[in-house]
């Protein structure tokens, strides 16, 4: 079955919704295990991508001052005003438009679909801010992280599978005291 591409942003998001209201209507009871898992699993690819999409949209929001046309003070109160989230909530999704700059790799791995996580892009994100602003890119690049996918030239680092016995020379006698 093929699915139309949409014409337009608004008709992406009318469809978007439309997709999303007819399976918070469907009966889970009434599907396989098998395909409860694959809806979870699609349910997972389209959190990330929905992710990336408002992190790119709140940039160029907040960018553009958008949230003072409607007289908020900032992009938080435009969204807990606007779209009725909680702070908790705004703050996050606000999160997201920072980490969009700051790691546009995770991002684009993120509107894939299929690379990662959002919870898992948000923990690399959280451990690539602790080195130094030069190595972020390296360590953001997702094809670092996906099995069977390397950078050309990289030599192969050896799996689960391809690890062998190492040969361990004599022992030495253990220090006293520890």
């Amino acid at each position: 079955m093929s699915i139309p591409v949409p014409a337009s942003d608004v008709e992406a998001m009318d469809m978007y919704r439309t997709g999303l209201s007819y399976l918070a209507a469907a009966d889970p009871t009434a599907m396989a295990a098998q395909a409860q898992a694959e809806f979870l699993q699609a349910f997972e690819q389209g959190d990330a991508m929905s992710t990336a999409a408002r992190a790119q949209i709140l940039v160029a929001f907040t960018a553009s001052q958008g949230y003072s046309a409607d007289a908020d003070y900032s992009p938080t109160s435009w969204l807990i005003h606007r779209t009725r989230v909680t702070k908790g909530a705004a703050r996050g999704h606000l999160g997201w438009a920072r980490r969009a700059v700051t790691h546009p790799d995770v991002l684009k791995a993120l509107a894939e679909g299929t690379v990662v996580s959002e919870s898992m892009a948000r923990t690399i994100c959280q451990w690539t801010d602790k080195l130094p602003e030069a190595c972020r890119p390296a360590a953001d690049d997702p094809d670092r992280r996906r099995p069977g996918r390397r950078s050309p030239g990289r030599p192969r680092r050896p799996g689960r599978g391809d690890l062998r016995p190492v040969p361990h020379g004599p022992r030495r006698p253990a220090r006293p005291g520890f």
